[in-house]
């Protein structure tokens, strides 16, 4: 079964608006590898993952670091601005 993604009301918060940007990472890795190999090789439930990529809620350091890291994205970038965020909290 298919399931399609909601989409992520990025004006709403930053919290928000940083998932969107991880899923813009996700998209332009062209969605390889997927949340399961992720979830399998990082020890992280796919589940955390998904709401990660939902903006439920602002990523852990280490799902965060997973995520990234098999996305090909730069982790001290997305790092720091998971701090920006989490202070502003």
């Amino acid at each position: 079964m298919v399931r399609y993604e909601r989409p992520v009301p990025r004006a709403t918060n930053a919290v928000a608006a940083f998932c969107g940007d991880l899923r813009d990472l996700r998209d332009s890795a062209g969605c390889s590898p997927t949340v399961d190999e992720i979830s399998q090789e990082a020890k992280i439930s796919r589940s955390t993952i998904y709401h990660s990529l939902r903006g439920v809620r602002l990523p852990s350091v280490p799902v965060l670091k997973a995520m990234v890291e098999a996305w090909n994205g730069d982790v001290g970038e997305w790092l720091k601005k998971r701090s920006k965020i989490f202070e502003q909290r």
